[in-house]
């Protein structure tokens, strides 16, 4: 594990100070924007991989998807009424479904919602409830003019994210709607630094799964969003 300093991949400054170690990994804080980063990063391969293979029962989600659904159910009635106060009434694609809990909801508000997941555990439980599901990621998706993208506690695992955020503009139509929810570096941040007396070196605390490499690759500041 290096302390070298990364490219901070909100804001692009290599201007990141080591905020602690974690399971093998390091994260950086980004003195400028504040988000935090993991490293090493994974690749895009990388990731594929060990989601296809293990994510499903790495122990970062609950394995039982009826416990994980209704843990979420709060959550995904935010990203219903979001919607629904903005009128979307196209083609909804839930990017990183899991176990189908949202997509499951959106459909039965009578939203036309399609599953991105990359786990082929998960894809294999999302069929057998009869959910539209596509395995892969969002180069499968086929088509365009999508009415909105919902993406509930995603993209904080992604990589290349900017190639993401312009690539998923391309398919959203004129005026569609991206709805993310995520957790934000700075509470992240506040609670390890208290959790660990502020020692840097002191392994960083899971927190409910924040601090949680490979799966979360960066913890986005409000400025590191913008």
């Amino acid at each position: 594990m290096g302390e070298s300093t990364p490219k901070c991949v909100a804001c692009g400054e290599r201007n990141s100070r080591f905020f602690g170690p974690r399971k093998g990994y390091a994260y950086f804080r980004c003195v400028t924007c504040g988000t935090l980063q993991l490293e090493p990063m994974p690749t895009r391969e990388e990731l594929q991989k060990a989601y296809h293979d293990q994510y499903a029962h790495s122990g970062h989600i609950a394995t039982d998807p009826a416990e994980w659904t209704a843990a979420a159910e709060p959550h995904y009635r935010g990203v219903l009424c979001t919607m629904q106060d903005h009128g979307v009434l196209g083609r909804v694609v839930d990017y990183g479904g899991g176990w189908g809990g949202l997509c499951s909801m959106l459909r039965g508000a009578g939203f036309d919602a399609t599953i991105v997941e990359p786990s082929a555990d998960m894809v294999a439980y999302c069929r057998k409830k009869g959910l539209p599901v596509i395995h892969g990621e969002l180069a499968d998706l086929p088509g365009s003019d999508y009415d909105a993208f919902a993406l509930v506690g995603v993209f904080e695992h992604l990589v290349e994210q900017r190639a993401w955020l312009a690539r998923a503009r391309e398919l959203l139509r004129p005026g569609g709607l991206l709805v993310i929810m995520q957790p934000t570096a700075r509470c992240a941040a506040f609670l390890a630094t208290i959790f660990r007396f502020g020692r840097r070196s002191a392994e960083l605390p899971a927190l409910h799964q924040t601090f949680c490499p490979p799966w979360h690759t960066a913890l986005f500041s409000i400025e590191g969003m913008r």
